[in-house]
């Protein structure tokens, strides 16, 4: 027993020499730097730990300002519904009529004036004495925006009429032959109207929505009326009138002056059924 412990205190005496050589091996510049190390290592932990701390402080901020924002929109969105049910119903017992049918731009016609696909409305037919002949719009003109809202097709035009009040001037941007123009709609009555009669539209005219012939004819007439525009304009003729190729004796001539004639018949049978209907 006293061998052993004899032994240890030769082992430890032996070891802590040893121990105090390696612990002797740092100068005082190595502990200097060492502290500099670990002062510098603090002070970063210490600020990341506080940025971090702001970060999540930040997240939270934010998230409460999303779930704000978010419930906001909501309720403005419910807010717009609302307004939204209000003037439908309101413009659609006093619908604004400016006297314009209107049916979609031929591919071919869009593509000689630039216009883009689907875009735009081709106006087929304008009632004399209407805002719109007042106004000047005509008849083979292209409208492509309405109130700086650009069209997308006849149901599109109609809704923007209707969503103005009688007296609240429309302002088109057209094309014409190939050339862009401002006109502006006035009302011929500043006060709303109520003989509805006064006005007419485009093809969304009520109960004639339910007449597939009436619906066939315009579809037919729109057709013609493409095509006719676009062999008036090749002959230039767009400015004489389709009828004015008749007694021609070229083949495209004669086709346009049978286009215009098809086109003055569906005229007069689609004027028949608008008569049939109070329009």
């Amino acid at each position: 027993m006293l061998s052993k412990i004899g032994l240890m205190i030769v082992v430890t005496l032996c070891v802590l020499p040893q121990a105090g050589r390696a612990q002797s091996t740092l100068s005082p510049e190595d502990v200097a730097r060492l502290r500099e190390q670990l002062e510098y290592s603090q002070k970063t932990a210490a600020n990341a730990n506080r940025e971090a701390r702001q970060h999540e402080a930040q997240a939270k901020e934010h998230s409460d300002q999303a779930a704000r924002a978010r419930a906001q929109e909501q309720e403005h969105q419910q807010i717009v519904a609302r307004i939204d049910r209000d003037l439908a119903a309101f413009f659609s017992q006093q619908p604004r009529k400016i006297g314009v049918k209107t049916s979609p731009v031929d591919a071919q016609v869009a593509s000689l004036w630039g216009i883009p696909p689907d875009a735009g409305v081709f106006v087929a037919k304008i009632k004399q004495g209407s805002e719109a002949d007042q106004a000047g719009l005509k008849a083979g003109d292209i409208v492509v925006t309405l109130n700086g809202v650009h069209l997308t097709g006849p149901d599109h035009f109609t809704k923007q009429v209707k969503q103005t009040l009688a007296g609240e001037p429309l302002t088109l941007s057209i094309v014409r032959q190939g050339e862009r123009h401002e006109l502006t709609i006035k009302s011929t009555d500043a006060k709303p109207a109520t003989n509805f009669s006064a006005y007419t539209t485009d093809d969304d005219l009520g109960a004639l929505h339910k007449d597939e012939k009436y619906s066939r004819l315009l579809d037919q007439r729109a057709k013609s009326e493409n095509e006719a525009l676009l062999l008036a304009i090749d002959l230039g003729l767009q400015d004489a009138g389709f009828n004015s190729a008749c007694g021609q004796k070229s083949n495209r001539h004669r086709r346009l002056c049978s286009l215009g004639r098809q086109i003055d018949d569906f005229n007069r049978r689609i004027a028949a059924i608008e008569k049939q209907h109070g329009i």
